[in-house]
């Protein structure tokens, strides 16, 4: 007998042969997709809710057998962005999000300096992990990553020691080019406030999922702590540019209306410096839409993805000490 559950929205959930194995069909008539829970670990710690999405290939077929690793904003979890990963998933790709496991005993914070001198450290060492494992999973050895906002760092910090997993990258707005250009009303009105509402009715989130936003502060205060102080003037030029040295192919995803950068100052930076090998546009998105309006990001994603490797491969290094 087939196990279904069905969400307050509709949604239904099979239960298949493999342990930690959904079959998920949305109720909007969209493509079904699978969502399989992957068991990883850092130090001994469970990284939390590592899941990969894959398209039900009797409906969409497997464009690429390489998975895309997400990494997210501040103090986000992987669950915020359901919404690009069964979007990615109904195109035909792999894409895997997770939440940071974030213990860190306190001598380590103070006394480590890799991790006294990096408040990304932590992450950055949470997506290699999940890299690895995906790799396992897939049996394909190596990645894509997509990494928004605040993960301009992480994600920069993640591929410059560990470079050798990974084909390219894309950045969605993110940290480190130009300075914050935060405009509160806007953020309020246009990003925060319907971003709580939506994620309080979507599809495909796992329970607790806005409880484990807070569990991701309260870990670890200090940690939380020195991600804002880093924040005061982030800059993702050294880690970016050992990225690129390493043979990975990085394109940056412009987010036009952004209420926290300012778009087209961080584009004529970005090009002015030949940060990147490649920049796109969505001039009528939002900092918020990765998670809230996924669909368009997808399809440009995809395209940067796709653009990216046939710019051609380079020699990859490894980074010991990490």
């Amino acid at each position: 007998m087939v196990h279904e559950t069905i969400d307050p929205r509709g949604t239904r959930s099979y239960r298949t042969g493999a342990a930690g194995r959904e079959h998920l069909v949305p109720s909007d008539g969209t493509p079904a997709f699978y969502r399989e829970r992957l068991n990883v670990e850092l130090n001994g710690k469970t990284i939390r809710d590592v899941f990969l999405y894959e398209p039900d290939t009797r409906e969409v077929p497997l464009f690429s057998e390489m998975a895309t690793v997400k990494m997210g904003g501040l103090w986000t979890t992987g669950n915020l962005y359901v919404g690009e990963a069964s979007a990615t998933a109904q195109s035909g790709r792999r894409f895997v999000t997770f939440t940071t496991h974030r213990h860190l005993p306190l001598h380590v914070q103070l006394f480590d300096k890799r991790h006294r001198d990096s408040p990304y450290l932590r992450t950055a060492q949470n997506g290699r992990e999940v890299v690895k494992a995906t790799m396992r999973r897939t049996g394909v050895d190596k990645v894509r990553a997509s990494g928004h906002s605040y993960a301009g760092m992480t994600l920069s910090q993640m591929a410059a020691f560990c470079g050798e997993y990974i084909e390219s990258m894309v950045l969605q707005d993110p940290s480190g080019i130009g300075r914050h250009d935060l405009r509160l009303g806007e953020l309020w009105h246009k990003e925060l406030k319907p971003a709580s509402a939506h994620f309080r009715a979507a599809e495909h989130m796992p329970p607790d999922a806005m409880k484990n936003v807070v569990r991701h502060i309260t870990d670890n205060p200090l940690l939380a702590l020195r991600e804002i102080v880093g924040l005061r003037a982030p800059d993702i030029r050294p880690q970016l540019q050992a990225a690129k040295d390493k043979g990975i192919k990085v394109g940056l995803l412009i987010l036009g209306k952004s209420a926290i950068f300012n778009a087209q100052a961080n584009k004529s930076i970005a090009e002015a410096e030949a940060m990147f090998h490649l920049i796109h546009e969505i001039p009528d998105a939002y900092h918020i839409d990765p998670n809230l309006r996924p669909g368009p990001v997808v399809e440009v994603q995809n395209r940067m993805f796709d653009e990216l490797e046939r710019l051609g491969t380079v020699e990859y290094y490894t980074a010991e000490g990490y």
